[in-house]
């Protein structure tokens, strides 16, 4: 309900022209007038004026990276004449969390700066991606349009023909949520909904500047297309000429797949705007190519392999949590694991190692969650075993180890606890301070071996 009032005032002249923040640059941190706790990252075009109302672009990064965000639709924004704000709060997590750190971000914001309540847009990255989604379901008609990043829907939610908000999708190749996003794509297209989907290559991340531009410019083509904002024909002309230089460079450089979905986007982005009838010909004639044909199957290819080896890991997980021959069970993940690294590091087959890729980062995230829940209800055995699978997966990362050493501390066991801390320091942890302070250490910060450790770290500070 606070949502819907804060929205409902946004356009007013509540804002203050004393207290903007500078145009043209990425403020890292805004403190909330109304709760100190909170704060956002913010970008204004460098031509912003209170004297107008602006479209606004809230962001929500799933581990409260406000000014991620905020820098990577920096250019669009100020190209395309939006206020970008990123929350330094709302993170995977408990729902409250999001909801408290959405409700401070939006208060603050319309009472800051001249907004546009026509034109209001969510965007969001994994879990943020479906806070965004579920945002514009909630706040039906206050939310124009949402771009999601390494995720959909959540799964209370079903997409809609009549759902009232264009939906943006991005997602890299080597994403996990790969095929979700594609098949979301797929639903959205039969179900008549505007929508569209960019693929980057890349990880389960927020995608590059450039996609993020035309996540904006895709905003700005819809919101002429259903009469929310003014046509400008001069706009629409340099979009259209940038969108097809993009299309005919790819094709011109044989990425025939990646050129079909931009011809095909440009086609679909256009109607009634300009005469696309030649660009969709151009996609409708790739679509039937051999090479877009061999990529599709591909495409197709490893989403199966994915899903397969999934459910084939997620078995061995369940019954290393809660099954009989534990051991046995998290021996099996651990060859598994460590088969899936190798063919992530080979090049010579990309269908593999795209599959291995997914998997691994997937199964990284998932073990870590289950590994946070563990530490809340106090079950030391099963996070140190969780950490342990993650150590499989990124065998040189630090941060795992730490954790790992704080697992088997609050277990009791001193060995394991030393072990994992050698571990951490000869893989980069530098933080003397954190380990000293922290109270899981208490039982082993007398032996000769933890006084080793921090000798050793003050010396490689040094």
């Amino acid at each position: 309900m606070l949502l819907l009032v804060l929205l409902g005032a946004m356009g007013s002249a509540s804002w203050s022209r004393a207290q903007e923040p500078s145009p043209g640059q990425v403020v890292e941190k805004i403190v909330c007038r109304t709760d100190s706790n909170q704060s956002y990252a913010l970008y204004l075009p460098s031509y912003y004026s209170p004297d107008q109302e602006w479209p606004i672009l809230y962001a929500l990064d799933a581990g409260a990276r406000g000014a991620v965000p905020v820098q990577r639709f920096k250019a669009g924004a100020e190209k395309y004449g939006y206020i970008v704000a990123g929350s330094n709060n709302s993170q995977n997590g408990p729902i409250r969390v999001v909801e408290e750190a959405l409700d401070a971000l939006i208060a603050d914001t319309e009472s800051r700066f001249a907004l546009d309540g026509r034109r209001v847009y969510m965007a969001g990255f994994s879990g943020g991606a479906r806070v965004a989604v579920a945002a514009a379901f909630t706040l039906k008609g206050k939310v124009a349009g949402v771009i999601a990043c390494g995720a959909g829907f959540p799964p209370s939610i079903q997409p809609s023909a009549s759902q009232g908000f264009a939906f943006f999708g991005a997602v890299g190749t080597e994403d996990f949520y790969f095929p979700e996003l594609r098949k979301l794509d797929q639903t959205l297209g039969g179900l008549g909904a505007t929508h569209r989907l960019e693929i980057f290559q890349g990880g389960h991340e927020w995608p590059p500047e450039p996609v993020c531009t035309r996540a904006i410019a895709w905003i700005e083509i819809q919101a002429m297309k259903h009469g929310i904002r003014s046509p400008d024909a001069g706009r629409i002309d340099e979009m259209y000429a940038e969108a097809a230089a993009e299309a005919e460079s790819l094709e011109s450089a044989r990425k025939l797949y990646e050129a079909q979905r931009r011809y095909s986007a440009l086609a679909e982005d256009f109607a009634g705007l300009k005469d696309i009838a030649a660009f969709a010909a151009k996609a409708e004639e790739l679509e039937k190519s051999r090479e877009v044909k061999k990529a599709l199957d591909q495409e197709k290819e490893v989403d199966q392999k994915q899903r397969r080896i999934e459910t084939q890991l997620l078995s061995l997980l369940a019954r290393a949590t809660g099954g009989d021959n534990r051991a046995i069970q998290v021996q099996e993940l651990i060859s598994s694991f460590i088969s899936l690294r190798k063919q992530a590091d080979q090049t010579r087959n990309e269908p593999d190692r795209l599959v291995a890729v997914r998997v691994l980062t997937s199964f990284w995230i998932r073990l870590g969650e289950e590994a946070s829940l563990d530490f809340e209800e106090s079950r030391y055995g099963l996070a140190a075993m969780h950490l342990e699978l993650m150590s499989q997966i990124r065998p040189d990362n630090p941060h795992v180890y730490y954790q790992l050493a704080r697992a088997y501390a609050r277990k009791g066991d001193k060995g394991k606890t030393l072990k994992a801390l050698q571990a951490a320091v000869s893989r980069g942890f530098r933080d003397g301070a954190a380990l000293e302070k922290n109270p899981d250490f208490k039982a082993v910060t007398g032996d000769p071996a933890f006084q080793r450790i921090l000798a050793d770290l003050r010396n490689r500070s040094d």
